[in-house]
């Protein structure tokens, strides 16, 4: 689905300290804020592999699930956290389903971004582009 998107794509991001890259979501054209980008959806699975998958997230409660940690397979996988980010991923009322939704305008060639939260990032520093360039562990504390 998201090989026929006009809005975004998978691009390489280098990220600090690391030799190869990773793959991250960059904007083909101008979207407007509070746009949902239905390419960029995910659904939730509770079938954790060993050893456990990146991609891990709590079921909102409004999706009726239940409680713990489940793999988030699809696109909505490869946005990548900053700590200040243009995006939210938005649980869908009812199902395991997840969608990305700007929350500012974005510009072609930016990345499109979802902050992890607080509870990520609070056994590790941050190496987000925000906390890189404010040379900062993570907003958070």
């Amino acid at each position: 689905m998201l090989r026929t998107s006009t809005r975004v794509g998978v691009r390489k991001i280098y990220f600090q300290g690391q030799r190869s890259p990773q793959a991250g979501i960059e904007v083909l054209q101008n979207i407007p804020a509070e746009t949902y980008i239905w390419e960029l959806n995910g659904v939730l699975s509770s079938d954790i592999v060993s050893p456990p998958a990146i991609s891990l997230i709590e079921a909102h409660v409004c999706q009726n699930l239940p409680p713990g940690p489940q793999f988030l397979a699809g696109p909505a996988q490869f946005v990548n956290h900053c700590c200040r980010a243009n995006s939210n991923l938005m649980p869908i009322y009812g199902h395991a389903i997840y969608v990305i939704k700007t929350t500012r305008p974005l510009m072609k060639g930016e990345e499109l971004t979802v902050d992890y939260g607080h509870d990520y990032w609070s056994l590790e520093p941050c190496l987000c582009t925000t906390c890189i360039k404010e040379g900062i562990d993570n907003v958070y504390g």
